[in-house]
């Protein structure tokens, strides 16, 4: 009984020195070749071609003319941001001047207003 459960531990033993071992050799390989796959061909994944950008990735907006805000005397303009297809520019100080205009890149015109 003792021998037995004596060769089943070093059966044991045996099996996990061998599987760090390979851990170690599949570590240094990849370090190599990032590429390299211990078991099967690797194929590199398939490019898409011609897939359009997400939406936060859209080109910059291009505007030709002036845009007339019209803010209320005191009123600065603190921050212009592009996304979606709309402008959005935040006014300060707070209070009257404090919002946030949305405007329409293609007309020129504010579509909306979020106010605090």
């Amino acid at each position: 009984m003792h021998a037995a459960l004596k060769l089943l531990v070093i059966g044991l033993g045996v099996l996990i020195a061998l599987g760090l071992g390979l851990l170690v050799y599949g570590f240094f390989k990849t370090s190599q070749d990032p590429t390299w796959r211990l078991f099967g061909d690797s194929k590199p994944a398939a490019t898409t071609v011609g897939t359009p950008p997400p939406a936060h990735l859209s080109p910059p907006v291009a505007l030709s003319g002036d845009i007339e805000l019209n803010l209320p005397t005191g009123c600065e303009i603190r921050s212009v941001t592009e996304l979606g297809g709309q402008i959005y520019v935040l006014t300060q100080p707070a209070g009257v001047c404090g919002q946030v205009l949305i405007i329409d890149p293609g007309t020129g015109g504010v579509t909306g207003r979020i106010n605090p």
